[in-house]
């Protein structure tokens, strides 16, 4: 067998000249010499940052590579803000998705030691600015409801169909979803009816 030695991502970073498509490398040469390369498509959005997205930007955090555990260091006018985290892997598959209160200027993410040797990546969203739907959340992140709508998306509900709920309006905004977590599998209980109710009464009596 063959140990890893290196492992290498370009472009590693980018600015306002990379906005669009951009193909990215991941580099992986073994104790041999031997290498072997994937890639995928990263997309950067043009910011139109204001001051709270430049203020943002002035986000730390360490170690980096980590292996436990990620602290991330906010600004001070920030503190007891919500933020919202999400790590993605090298393909853009969401990883975690978690809510935090930014406490003495950190965010800390742990139990990552699970997680597979290779680049990810972390998206930060203070929750105050800018989010329109919460949906609550079992204790392991699994999303389910109540789900709560700002009155941007009420429009939207008159031209839905059939018996698919606000299904399309929160796949829709993704990014602008916050899920709250509720006890147990409290957010996966569904009563649609004074039957449900009654056995559910019944079942906690």
């Amino acid at each position: 067998g063959c140990d890893f030695e290196t492992m290498e991502v370009s472009p590693s970073s980018f600015d306002s000249s990379n906005i669009g498509a951009n193909t990215v490398t991941l580099t992986i040469t073994d104790s041999n010499g031997g290498n072997v390369q994937c890639t995928a498509i990263v997309t950067v959005e043009n910011p139109t940052l204001g001051l709270v997205g430049i203020d943002l930007e002035a986000i730390t955090w360490y170690p980096n590579p980590f292996s436990h555990e990620v602290v991330f260091v906010i600004p001070n006018h920030y503190v007891s803000h919500k933020f919202k985290i999400i790590l993605y892997d090298i393909i853009g598959k969401e990883i975690i998705n978690t809510v935090q209160i930014a406490d003495d200027n950190q965010l800390k993410i742990n139990n990552l030691n699970s997680l597979e040797e290779g680049v990810y990546m972390f998206k930060i969203v203070d929750v105050e600015t800018g989010n329109t739907i919460w949906r609550g959340a079992t204790a392991t992140g699994k999303p389910g409801h109540p789900t709560v709508f700002a009155a941007c998306h009420f429009a939207q509900f008159a031209t839905l169909s059939g018996d698919i709920g606000g299904r399309e309006i929160i796949a829709a905004a993704k990014d602008r979803t916050v899920l709250v977590t509720l006890p147990g599998n409290h957010a996966l209980l569904d009563l649609d009816t004074p039957e449900e109710w009654d056995a559910w009464r019944k079942a906690r009596s």
